[in-house]
């Protein structure tokens, strides 16, 4: 004898099924949305390096009434300039312009010897025109910096930055701070969890950042002298790589 069930029985089944196999991955559910206990670490590392490079900005800035006649000047003393320049040996494809400018300002007009004292005096455009160029030395003509800005003044420079010392091989340094900087976060977080009696089962999140950097390049601001060498001395550079790390804990 066959048992036949009525489409309104096989629906309540099929509802009974469902809500035990809801009930049966409940638990499971539950136990995801668990917090995993970490231990939350900033690590740090100061990397030093020697210069091996400096770099020079140096220009030349001209005002003129005339436009035309205020490019003319800044582009001849301009050649002035990158002729003493590989005058010194340096190369013409470590010289390379940063800024060429022509800007108009307004200012008040030279006042007329025959003019009446009471005349208010007019304002007349003056353009500036302005050419820097960027200029690279390597480790062995530091001790020429002086002397390669003493003789940029003599040929017309007028424009001087600050001289900047750094280094050509940055990502090597970034390598060994950040790998120090991972291995500092490393040993705070086995302090932390050594002083509370849990383990440490593993990294789970890791972070560049954290905090302020200093820069890897460092100005010393050069004085300009006619009578002697300007004297220029670079010092050792410092940079500070710093990281974020959670680290998984149990007991």
């Amino acid at each position: 004898m066959r048992l036949r069930l009525s489409p309104q029985l096989l629906m309540i089944s099929a509802c009974v099924l469902l809500s035990s196999s809801a009930l049966a991955q409940s638990p499971r559910a539950e136990d995801e949305r668990v917090p995993v206990p970490v231990i939350r670490v900033t690590g740090q590392a100061d990397i030093s390096a020697e210069p091996d490079i400096a770099i020079l900005e140096v220009g030349v800035q001209v005002r003129d009434p005339s436009s035309s006649k205020a490019m003319t000047t800044v582009t001849k003393a301009t050649d002035q300039l990158l002729a003493a320049l590989q005058a010194h040996h340096i190369p013409r494809e470590k010289i390379e312009t940063v800024r060429l400018a022509l800007d108009s300002i307004t200012e008040p007009s030279p006042r007329q010897s025959d003019a009446p004292a009471s005349a208010t005096p007019q304002d007349r455009t003056v353009y500036v025109a302005t050419h820097i160029v960027r200029v690279e030395v390597g480790r062995s003509r530091f001790q020429e910096l002086g002397e390669l800005l003493d003789a940029a003044m003599q040929a017309g420079m007028n424009v001087v930055g600050n001289v900047t010392f750094g280094v050509q091989d940055e990502a090597s340094l970034q390598t060994e701070g950040l790998s120090r900087a991972v291995q500092n976060a490393r040993e705070k977080a086995d302090v932390m969890a050594a002083a509370a009696h849990v383990r440490i089962t593993g990294p789970l999140t890791l972070a560049e950042g954290g905090g302020v950097r200093r820069p890897l390049y460092e100005s010393r601001t050069a004085t300009l002298t006619a009578e002697a060498p300007t004297p220029v001395s670079p010092s050792q550079l410092h940079r500070t790589y710093q990281v974020t790390a959670e680290f998984a804990i149990a007991p």
